[in-house]
């Protein structure tokens, strides 16, 4: 019998959580200071831009507990800033680039740029930390539950009439966009079935959690009006219904689960006229609020200086400059680094990506089943018409997919779980 134990099954040991690291594992134990202290970052996310009663636009809930968990992260230097994953130096890369092609004879760009760099350095920061972190079992539940919980209050705040009305009948709250408050509650949703019906490490006391508040976070997510997130949101159900490994029995519920959650969007849009008619406009009259014209912009910008692009912030400028305005942003993930850095940024950038999709793809295998690349579908989509590499969502979720491929044995089975039970019985 192995030494590895565990409380609460005398007579039945455990493995411990750990992550592969070459040929060997090491075991992985995060402080519970550090757990916790995630825990509220992940929280403050969905709800970023809540009032704490400091200068707005300056010091928001996420950026302070960002700053919080950056400092305890420095009490346990050996977990949280273990050696960097692959994608840490492309993304590094990346900012390397668009200091390199910054025009530092323009004072104003050359503020604007510090600042862009600065957040992406930071941020860059909490990837390095969440990767690592992420690789503790019990951390990664915590994380999730304390995302959907987060995505529970917003959505409830909608609903409750705390909400804001804006344009063509759409809502938002806590006033942040429409399409980022969309888009975060279609993760959240995937998070909350995923938790559920997703991982191979099930936890069949959260079904009644997950059913009590799924139709909430629906409703609000589609009345934000945003088409981007209910797209992603399917796309992200498809590749979690698709991905999904198990037996017979377990991929009909899965698939199950799927159409009903499509039943549940499609019921929602048509319950909402508002929504229904942006729908309506999008198939018969191709209309997508302008992006239809945006995006050939961009394009052209980028074939006029495909190999080192136009430069942080004088990107937008020049792409506002097109439609008469002072700055416009191109309204989509990989359009934007493509005009800012050309070839030379995006090939790293994109390089990262495609590293934590394979990483996601591979997470199948583990504990944590279909959910990782689920929610990797879902925002890779939403960055289809926005731009999200300045918002923390983004890097947590790239993070989680890294870490999610440490749950899967060289064999290609999960490290932990009912397998290795069986196998540890039988010992």
């Amino acid at each position: 019998m192995r030494d590895n134990k565990i409380t609460g099954n005398p007579g039945l040991e455990y493995p411990k959580t750990t992550v592969s690291s070459g040929a060997s594992q090491v075991a992985v134990r995060v402080s519970p200071l550090m757990r916790y202290a995630y825990y509220l970052f992940v929280f403050s996310v969905p709800i970023e831009t809540i009032n704490v009663g400091l200068e707005e636009g300056v010091f928001s809930l996420s950026k302070l507990t960002g700053i919080m968990l950056i400092a305890v992260a420095l009490s346990q230097p050996k977990v949280s800033f273990k050696k960097p994953p692959m994608p840490f130096w492309c993304f590094l890369t990346y900012i390397l680039v668009c200091l390199g092609l910054t025009n530092w004879h323009v004072p104003l760009i050359n503020a604007l740029v510090m600042t862009y760099v600065f957040t992406l350095g930071l941020l860059l920061v909490l990837f390095w930390v969440s990767c690592n972190v992420l690789k503790d079992k019990v951390l990664v539940k915590g994380a999730l539950l304390s995302f959907i919980g987060s995505c529970i209050v917003l959505a409830g705040l909608m609903l409750a009439g705390s909400g804001q009305s804006i344009a063509q009948g759409r809502m938002t709250a806590l006033s942040q966009n429409a399409n980022v408050v969309g888009a975060t509650l279609s993760l959240g949703l995937l998070a909350l079935l995923g938790l559920v019906y997703g991982r191979n490490d099930m936890d069949k006391r959260l079904k009644h959690l997950a059913w009590l508040c799924f139709g909430g976070i629906t409703v609000a997510t589609v009345a934000t009006g945003s088409r981007t997130a209910m797209v992603a949101f399917l796309a992200g159900m498809f590749v979690f219904v698709v991905v999904r490994r198990g037996d017979f029995v377990l991929k009909t519920r899965v698939v199950f689960i799927g159409l009903l959650a499509l039943a549940g969007m499609v019921l929602a849009v048509s319950q909402n006229d508002a929504v229904r008619l942006r729908w309506e406009r999008a198939i018969l009259y191709g209309d997508q609020s302008r992006r239809e014209e945006i995006h050939p912009a961009a394009w052209d910008m980028f074939l006029q200086k495909p190999l080192l692009g136009w430069g942080p912030v004088s990107h937008y400028m020049e792409l506002g400059y097109r439609f008469s305005r002072t700055a416009l942003d191109p309204h989509q993930q990989y359009l934007w680094v493509m005009i800012e850095t050309g070839l030379l940024g995006s090939i790293p950038f994109f390089t990262g990506l495609w590293i934590c999709w394979r990483s996601g793809w591979r997470a199948g295998y583990g504990s944590e089943g279909s959910l990782p690349i689920a929610l990797l579908t879902c925002l890779y989509v939403s960055n289809l018409a926005g731009t999200f590499h300045l918002r923390k969502v983004f890097w947590i979720v790239l993070a989680y997919n890294l870490a999610s491929e440490s749950f899967v044995s060289r064999r290609g089975r999960p490290a932990y779980g009912a397998d290795s039970i069986k196998r540890l019985r039988a010992e």
